[in-house]
């Protein structure tokens, strides 16, 4: 059977056969095809296949000819929709109760077997976020554990990015509202925006994130202007 390097393809057509496959097949374990899986909430799950409905109700239009307006709407929906799709796998997916041939029927890259010592990332991203220049913001990053830029630990792939713009007179948002942006690998960064971003108020907040996908603690927001 080929390897699958990430729980998460990138090419959308990946992304769609991996979300439509670990759908179909957590609801099948979960609706008591023997062995039951118990460990995932009805709640959990529907939200999950209401986010793959989402996702391929943007993305048919854009299987046959089509027009911007299609592919800025499937891509507006892809990053609304893989967060869950992330956390749901991170969650429910990589634990005791699935087998390595459960995720091998879902197409997920297995269990680093020969790194397990590690574990889920413990240690904490201190973010310094800075403008650098019209519409760029220089995100600098290091592990408060060791004050270093460099990962805590050579199986981490590097540090995961989350952003949320703010609106004035919002209160402040729970974690699960932040948008998965993406991963750095470097230290510092430079974030740049879309032109009509410029003098929003964006909430910006980052975790170190392992081999097996496993993110850790997520430090505290820190605010920023996009200049």
């Amino acid at each position: 059977m080929a390897q699958h390097k990430e729980p998460v393809p990138g090419p959308d057509v990946g992304f769609d056969r991996r979300f439509k496959l670990i759908t179909q097949v957590c609801a099948q374990k979960t609706g008591g095809s023997p062995p039951a899986w118990t460990h995932i909430p009805q709640a959990k799950l529907q939200e999950l296949i209401t986010a793959y409905g989402q996702w391929y109700t943007a993305y048919a239009p854009t299987l046959t000819p089509h027009g911007g307006v299609e592919t800025e709407e499937k891509n507006r929906v892809r990053r609304l929709t893989e967060p869950v799709l992330r956390r749901f796998i991170q969650r429910f997916l990589y634990v005791e109760e699935v087998t390595t041939t459960e995720l091998e029927s879902m197409e997920l890259p297995l269990r680093d077997t020969e790194r397990t010592a590690h574990g889920v990332p413990e240690e904490h991203v201190v973010l310094d976020v800075k403008p650098h220049a019209p519409r760029e913001l220089t995100i600098d990053f290091t592990c408060e554990e060791t004050g270093k830029r460099s990962r805590p630990d050579e199986t981490y792939k590097g540090m995961v990015l989350y952003l949320y713009q703010v609106e004035e007179g919002e209160t402040p948002p729970s974690a699960d509202m932040f948008e998965r942006s993406k991963l750095l690998t470097r230290s510092p960064h430079i974030e740049t925006f879309p032109l009509d971003q410029r003098g929003k108020q964006l909430l910006l907040s980052g975790c170190w994130e392992n081999s097996r996908g496993q993110e850790g603690p997520r430090c505290p927001p820190v605010l920023a202007v996009i200049p």
